[in-house]
């Protein structure tokens, strides 16, 4: 029995070791008469065990996980971006040919409650979800170091 627990330990914690594409390693080439849309998001304990869906104009691209990244080619012109389930996050985005857009993602608490029942707590708590361009100076070397998004995730918000 012991044997079982420890294996399955080994194994989840290799299940969170997986490596993926940095951003730094991609080829930067820009695709002739499009736009690129880089949505990111740092490693942080608030929702870090979740992933959150991404919809652009209402199509899903992929789920964004803690200190991953999504990039997506589009074509120029204005853009509604989506990340979590009922839009939790919303922007919008006229896009430019040539252009990179960097979007941060993020998740904090506003309020929290704990009420002790018997030997128990309970605990409920708001969260803020946040959708911020930012610029490429000041996030690239960010986003360089990060793991394109695999859906790592214990739960996945749905769109």
């Amino acid at each position: 029995m012991k044997a079982i627990c420890i294996s399955f330990v080994f194994l989840l914690i290799a299940g969170c070791a997986t490596t993926d594409i940095k951003y730094s390693d991609l080829n930067s080439d820009n695709q002739i008469g499009k736009a690129q849309l880089v949505i990111f998001r740092t490693s942080g304990f608030v929702a870090g065990a979740n992933c959150f869906a991404v919809k652009v104009d209402d199509v899903e691209i992929g789920s964004l996980s803690p200190g991953g990244y999504i990039k997506y080619w589009l074509n120029p012109g204005a853009h509604k971006i989506i990340v979590g389930k009922n839009n939790q996050a919303t922007t919008s985005w006229d896009a430019k040919e040539g252009e990179r857009g960097f979007f941060q993602f993020t998740t904090d608490i506003t309020s929290l409650s704990v009420a002790p029942i018997g030997k128990v707590s309970a605990a409920s708590g708001t969260f803020q979800y946040g959708l911020f361009q930012v610029k490429k100076e000041d996030v690239l070397a960010t986003v360089e170091d990060m793991d394109e998004a695999k859906n790592h995730c214990l739960f996945r918000f749905p769109s």
